[in-house]
C-alpha cells in the first residue's frame, strides 16, 4: 500500500509535467505566429520588388522620351537641310566688270562694289527674272551713305549688259524696292532715272 506522501509527489510531479507540456506548446504557437508574420513581411518585401519593377517600367518610359526627343532633333536637321537646299540662284551679274566709263565694279551675291572698293552696295534683295538688285549703302559711302539704292540691268539685242542706278538714296529698302523700274527700251542713248540719262554698259573682265 502506497503512502500519502507518495501519492502527493507522484500528483506534484504530474502537474510539473503538464505545466512544461502546455509553455512548451504556447512558446511553440508563438513561434510559428512569428514565423508567420516574417513570412508576411517577406511576402510585402516581395512586393516591393514589384514596385521596383514598376520602376523599371518608367525607365522604359524615359526611353520613349529619349525617341521622341531624337525624333524632334531629326526634324530639326530636316528644316535646317531645307533651309540650305531652298538657296537662290547667284546674282546674274556675280563677276568683274569694267564700265562704259572705265570704272570697276566687283558684284557678289552680296555686296556691288565699285570705284577701287570706295563705293559699297550691300545687297539685300535681287530678282533674276525681273533683273534688279536692293542695297544699302555704306556707312563710309561719299555719297548717300546709310541710304538704299536699286539697281536694274538689262540686256540688249546684241546681248550687250547694260545697268541703271535707277535710286540712289532711298530712305528705306522698302522705297526702293518701290521706285519704278528704268525705260530698257533703249539704254544705249536713254531710260535711266528721273533724268533719262542712258544706261551704263558693263564689260565683262577677262579671266
Amino acid at each position: 500500500m502506497r503512502t500519502l506522501p507518495y501519492l502527493l509527489g507522484t500528483l506534484g510531479l504530474g502537474l510539473l509535467a503538464c505545466g512544461d507540456k502546455d509553455d512548451t506548446g504556447a512558446a511553440d504557437d508563438t513561434g510559428h505566429e512569428h514565423t508567420d508574420h516574417d513570412t508576411d513581411a517577406d511576402t510585402d518585401t516581395d512586393g516591393g520588388t514589384d514596385t521596383d519593377a514598376d520602376t523599371d517600367g518608367g525607365t522604359d518610359t524615359d526611353g520613349d522620351t529619349d525617341a521622341d526627343t531624337d525624333a524632334d532633333t531629326d526634324a530639326d536637321s530636316d528644316t535646317d537641310g531645307g533651309t540650305d537646299g531652298g538657296t537662290t540662284d547667284d546674282i546674274e551679274l556675280i563677276g568683274s566688270w569694267t564700265d562704259s566709263w572705265d570704272s570697276d565694279h566687283v558684284i557678289s551675291n552680296e555686296t556691288w562694289t565699285s570705284y577701287g572698293g570706295t563705293a559699297i552696295f550691300e545687297i539685300s534683295a535681287y530678282d533674276n527674272d525681273a533683273d534688279y538688285a536692293i542695297a544699302h549703302n555704306a556707312d563710309t559711302n561719299k555719297y548717300s551713305p546709310g541710304l538704299w539704292s536699286r539697281f536694274d540691268w538689262t540686256v540688249d539685242g546684241s546681248g550687250a549688259i547694260w545697268f541703271c542706278q535707277t535710286a540712289y538714296a532711298a530712305k528705306s529698302e522698302a522705297d526702293a524696292l518701290a521706285t519704278t523700274r528704268s525705260d530698257d527700251s533703249d539704254p544705249a542713248t536713254s531710260g535711266c532715272g528721273l533724268y533719262d540719262f542712258s544706261w551704263t554698259q558693263l564689260i565683262a573682265d577677262e579671266g
